[in-house]
C-alpha cells in the first residue's frame, strides 16, 4: 500500500476537518459526445473563445479514472510521455482513459496521440482546439481537459500530467489507492529528468538542492511549532502530477485559471474548503529540463534564470525562518476545525506582516543555516520553541 506522508495523512486531516473518508463507489461512467463538448465550451470560461478543429472520442467503456493531458506543440516529447502513460494505465487495477486537449498546435501532436491510442487500445477523447489569445495558456487547456474528464467519470478520479513529463509505472495505481484511502486531492513533488539536468549548468542543480533542503528543515520546524497535520505554507503542487476527486472538482466550480499557477490555485481552493489532501511520496514523475517551455512564467523560465542569474529567485513558497515563526504563531491562535485553514489563508492575504518577498538563492542558503542550527539544538535534546527565534 502506498505511503501517505505524516503531514498530509488523510486520517489526521479528516480529524481536523470532520470529513467522511469512506471509500468512494466505483464510477459507472457515461457516454460523451460532441454535444457534451459544445456545452462545456459554451460556458465559462470558454464561451466564444474556443474553436474546435478535431474531435475524436472512444471513451465508451465505464471508467473509474481519467487522465487529463494539455498539449501544445509537443511532438518531440510525446512519444516518451505516452509510453510512460501507457504503462501506468496498464498497471492500474481499475479502468481508465485519457482526455487530451491539443491547443493551438502547428505540429503533429494530435496525430501522434490519436495513433498511440488506436495502437494501444487506450480509451481516448482527443480535442484539438484553437484558443483565443486571452485564454491561450496551459491553465485553460488543462481546465478544458479536466472539465471533459469530469463529465466522462463524474464519480471517479481525475488525474492530470504534462505532455513533457513522464509518470512512473505505478502512478495511476497509487493515485487511485490514495483516493480510496480518503484523499480528495493528491499531489507530487516532481523532479527534473536526470538525463536533462546533467546537461544544465551546475547552479541549476545547486539551487534545487538548496530549496529541497530548506523545505525539509522548514517542515520539521513547522511540525515542532504547530499542531498542524497540513503544512499550508509549502505544498509543492504541480500540474505534472496531480489527481482530484471529480465530485470535489465540480463542487469547486472547476479548475482556477490564473495566467500561471493553476496547480497551486487548485490546491489552495481544496484546502480552504477542508478537503483531505495527500502527498504521493517518491512518485518518480519527472519533467523536462528545457529552457523553451510552452507556458510563460513556468518551469522553463525558472530553469533559464537559474542557469544564467548569479543569484536566482527560488520557489515562491519558501519563507525566512522568522516569517515561518510568525505564521506558526497565527496558526496556533486560530480555533481548530474545518474553518481554520480558510481563516489562515485570509490572514495571509490581508496581513503584509505575514508575507515575505520572494527569496533568492543566497537568502535560502542563509536561512537554511539558521534552520539547521535550530534543529541541531533540538537533536541535542534542547526543545526549540517559537520564542527561540527573534
Amino acid at each position: 500500500m502506498p505511503r501517505v506522508s505524516q503531514r498530509f495523512a488523510a486520517a489526521r486531516t479528516a480529524e481536523l476537518y470532520h470529513r467522511d473518508l469512506s471509500p468512494p463507489p466505483a464510477d459507472a461512467g457515461v457516454r460523451f459526445s460532441r454535444r457534451d463538448l459544445d456545452a462545456i465550451i459554451a460556458g465559462a470560461p470558454f464561451a466564444g473563445r474556443v474553436t474546435v478543429r478535431t474531435f475524436l472520442h472512444t471513451l465508451d467503456a465505464p471508467l473509474n479514472y481519467v487522465v487529463a493531458l494539455p498539449v501544445r506543440n509537443e511532438e518531440s516529447y510525446l512519444p516518451r510521455t505516452l509510453t510512460a502513460l501507457r504503462t501506468a494505465l496498464e498497471t492500474a487495477p481499475q479502468s481508465g482513459g485519457v482526455v487530451a486537449v491539443v491547443n493551438n498546435s502547428s505540429d503533429a501532436s494530435a496525430a501522434i496521440i490519436g495513433a498511440w491510442a488506436a495502437e494501444c487500445g487506450v480509451p481516448l477523447c482527443l480535442v484539438d482546439v484553437a484558443l483565443d489569445s486571452e485564454i491561450r495558456n496551459a491553465p485553460h487547456a488543462r481546465r478544458l481537459a479536466l472539465d471533459v474528464a469530469a463529465r466522462v467519470a463524474p464519480r471517479g478520479l481525475l488525474l492530470t500530467s504534462d505532455a513533457d513529463s513522464q509518470v512512473a509505472p505505478s502512478w495511476a495505481a497509487r493515485m487511485l489507492a490514495m483516493w480510496q484511502q480518503g484523499c480528495r486531492l493528491v499531489w507530487e513533488d516532481i523532479r527534473l529528468d536526470e538525463a536533462e539536468l546533467a546537461h544544465l549548468p551546475a547552479q541549476v542543480r545547486a539551487v534545487g538542492d538548496a530549496e529541497r533542503a530548506y523545505f525539509a528543515a522548514s517542515h520539521r520546524l513547522w511540525r515542532r511549532w504547530t499542531d498542524a497535520a497540513v503544512a499550508p505554507f509549502a505544498i509543492r503542487a504541480s500540474g505534472a502530477s496531480m489527481a482530484v476527486c471529480a465530485a470535489a472538482y465540480r463542487a469547486l466550480g472547476g479548475l482556477p485559471t490564473p495566467s500561471v499557477g493553476e496547480d497551486k490555485a487548485l490546491t489552495h481552493a481544496m484546502l480552504e474548503r477542508g478537503y483531505p489532501i495527500g502527498e504521493l511520496i517518491e512518485g518518480e514523475t519527472v519533467t523536462s529540463g528545457r529552457f523553451d517551455g510552452r507556458a510563460e512564467g513556468g518551469c522553463a523560465a525558472a530553469l533559464q534564470e537559474r542557469a544564467t542569474h548569479p543569484d536566482p529567485a527560488c520557489d515562491e513558497l519558501l519563507i525566512p525562518v522568522n516569517a515561518l515563526r510568525r505564521r506558526a504563531t497565527l496558526w496556533n491562535a486560530l480555533p481548530a476545525g474545518r474553518e481554520r485553514y480558510r481563516l489562515f489563508a485570509q490572514r495571509l492575504g490581508s496581513d503584509a506582516h505575514l508575507r515575505s518577498p520572494r527569496m533568492h538563492y543566497g537568502e535560502v542558503l542563509s536561512e537554511l543555516a539558521i534552520a539547521e542550527a535550530l534543529l541541531a539544538r533540538e537533536d541535542d535534546g534542547a526543545a526549540v520553541g517559537l520564542t527561540d527565534v527573534a
